[in-house]
């Protein structure tokens, strides 16, 4: 039987079993869509309603060229979608996976990693209706959109840490799992996904402020062919150093009860 003493040799198990955290993440999405005729492709048929819908109304209301609003909707959906994932959905990770925890001798953060590949290929899926708005409305791509792969890098390591942390908390106080749902949903409220940064005038920092603003921004303006500001990269990376390091510290912490919350 192996066993994983540490809570690094744990993280670093995980990492090493990628066959296994890959495919029961490729297994999540089939379980999900069994059955249906449309399958995963429901995602971006959504996404393109919800980007139809709030794209002629609020363009109008804020008085945007519908040309440049589209895609920055759609971008700012699509983005959405995977860091409100890793945010909403960490707190039953552990969960959701105790009665394979309780069978079978796996680093606990091979179940981090399973969420954080399944909410990338529903990402895939979503981003669809992105690239079909980005065609349409033709997007200048250039060099700048190949910015969008080490940004892509860092949400990964924010899901990782934010779904290791939460998940940890969460599984012992399980009320907290209401409370982050909640603030999930304000936060999309008060991050500039559907509306612009501009339109705050002289009070931009209350955007700025926002984390989810700086890991929107590092992937959305590369895709809409734009340079990445500098303070949200320096954002970015300030906030998943303190992320990772309280997340270790907590799991490092809480790891040898796991077993016994679940």
């Amino acid at each position: 039987m192996v066993t994983y003493p540490t809570a690094a040799g744990d993280i670093t198990g995980g990492f090493r079993r990628f066959d296994i955290w890959l495919g029961l993440a490729w297994l999540d999405l089939k379980l999900r869509y069994r059955r249906t005729l449309v399958g995963p492709f429901w995602l971006p048929l959504s996404s393109v309603v919800t980007i139809a819908v709030m794209g002629f109304i609020y363009g109008k209301l804020f008085k945007m060229n519908l040309a440049e609003y589209f895609p920055y909707l759609a971008c700012g959906l699509a983005l959405w979608s995977l860091i409100s994932a890793f945010i909403a959905d960490a707190h039953s990770v552990f969960v959701q996976s105790a009665h394979i925890a309780h069978q079978t001798p796996l680093p606990y953060s091979l179940y981090v990693l399973r969420r954080v590949a399944n909410g990338f290929i529903q990402f895939a899926h979503t981003s669809v209706s992105f690239w079909a708005v980005a065609i349409c409305f033709r997007v200048p791509f250039g060099v700048h959109t190949l910015m969008v792969l080490p940004a892509l890098a860092m949400l990964a390591c924010f899901g990782f840490w934010i779904t290791l942390g939460l998940g940890t908390v969460c599984l012992r106080f399980r009320d907290l799992a209401q409370i982050i749902i909640v603030g999930t949903q304000l936060l999309f409220l008060a991050t500039p996904i559907f509306w612009k940064i501009d339109l705050l005038a002289d009070q931009r920092w209350l955007a700025t402020c926002n984390p989810c603003f700086h890991l929107l921004e590092i992937c959305r303006a590369p895709l809409l062919g734009q340079p990445t500001p500098w303070e949200s990269w320096l954002a970015v990376l300030v906030i998943n150093v303190i992320g990772c390091l309280l997340a270790f510290a907590v799991f490092a912490r809480c790891r040898s009860r796991l077993a016994y919350w679940m």
